[in-house]
């Protein structure tokens, strides 16, 4: 199972903590498993249930129409004290778009138990990611947006473990590309060397030939 904790806005705008849920095995013995969540208390709404995967992959789907402006940042965290709850729900109080959310994803179980060196992907143990998601309408608004952002991002700095997951990276630098593969890196740009010398494929996150 895994679990995902969200600030955001409901849909009639009240905001709320949500959880994001995906059990992947028997439906029984995901009701057993979640039982402790569903005994903290009685939630404003409960959409937990058997559903096919494609659907719980496009959840999301209808909440980010074309047409909203973004900003993101988001990295890993190797635990999640008690003093990040009190920053994360100070920034999440006075972000300047309702459409603005935030989340904790808990990575952990199967991929864990791969060796780091075994794919690309090199964050191999039990830790979380943090996303701040800035997402608002009017482009007059974008600094003030991406300022909440960034503020947040610097806030969250000392609770980081400097590393990051690559799906969700922007435009944000070479070092950024470091941090998602971690041990990997040259491993990979040795790789690039070897298939794509020129550096032909280097749109997105580009790790280039090795020197």
């Amino acid at each position: 199972m895994a679990v995902a904790a969200a600030l955001l806005n409901s849909p009639d705008g009240t905001p709320v903590s949500a959880f994001v849920i995906c059990y992947n095995g028997d439906p029984k013995q995901g009701e057993k498993i979640l039982a402790p969540i569903r005994a903290f208390g009685p939630p404003l709404a409960d959409a937990v249930g058997p559903v096919p995967f494609i659907q719980h992959q496009s959840m999301f789907d209808a909440a980010y129409p074309p047409g909203q402006l973004h900003y993101w940042k988001s990295g890993f965290m190797n635990s999640l004290p008690e003093e990040v709850m009190d920053l994360v729900i100070e920034h999440f109080s006075r972000r300047p778009s309702p459409l603005s959310s935030l989340m904790f994803e808990h990575m952990h179980g199967a991929a864990s138990r791969v060796p780091p060196d075994a794919t690309a992907f090199a964050n191999r143990f039990d830790h979380y990611n943090f996303s701040a998601f800035g997402v608002w309408l009017d482009a007059k608004l974008n600094d003030l947006n991406r300022k909440w952002v960034q503020d947040f991002w610097q806030a969250m700095q000392p609770y980081l473990s400097g590393r990051a997951y690559v799906n969700y990276l922007g435009q944000e630098g070479a070092d950024r590309v470091r941090e998602a593969y971690g041990p990997n890196f040259e491993r990979l740009a040795a790789l690039k060397k070897k298939f794509d010398p020129t550096n032909f494929f280097r749109l997105n996150q580009n790790i280039p030939p090795a020197s």
